[in-house]
């Protein structure tokens, strides 16, 4: 496991914001809008489990 101090974090991170800002508009935009639907996706997911629970 790899363990990096505060500092190397936020340089990691410093790192991947770089990429993410030079990367193409519409990749990043069709990127959020998968992570949108894969969320909602998950919450009906659970709202059908959750609730539908005792029909099965």
């Amino acid at each position: 496991m790899d363990a990096y101090n505060p500092k190397e974090i936020a340089g990691r991170i410093q790192q991947l914001g770089i990429v993410k800002r030079k990367g193409e508009p519409l990749h990043v935009v069709a990127l959020s809008l998968l992570a949108g639907a894969f969320t909602a996706f998950g919450a009906a997911l659970f709202t059908v489990v959750t609730f539908n629970a005792g029909v099965l």
